[in-house]
């Protein structure tokens, strides 16, 4: 079954990224503490999806799949899958 955005999804979507400045940050802490970087000014994105648990990848596509609808497109979409078990290597071994 392929989800589709409730009506209150898509305004939350829309005030929240308002509220977002040229080049700021979205942390979406529920997907592994993954980021959405927006740029207004020609309505895109860069994605950086933090792991491959299947949660993460979920909300990332749903919260992409808002962002579609909103009219913003991917500049990039970045799976780092690495860079967390580098991180915790590096925690590990400091």
């Amino acid at each position: 079954m392929e989800w589709k955005p409730r009506d209150s999804d898509i305004e939350w979507t829309r005030a929240h990224i308002a509220q977002i400045s040229e080049g700021g940050m979205w942390v979406i802490p529920i997907a592994n503490h993954s980021t959405i970087q927006v740029f207004h000014s020609d309505k895109t994105y860069i994605a950086t999806i933090h792991g491959s648990e299947l949660r993460t990848q979920t909300v990332m596509m749903q919260t992409m799949t808002v962002l579609k609808i909103l009219g913003y497109g991917a500049k990039a979409i970045i799976n780092d899958t690495v860079g967390l078990r580098d991180k915790k290597f590096q925690e590990d071994n400091a």
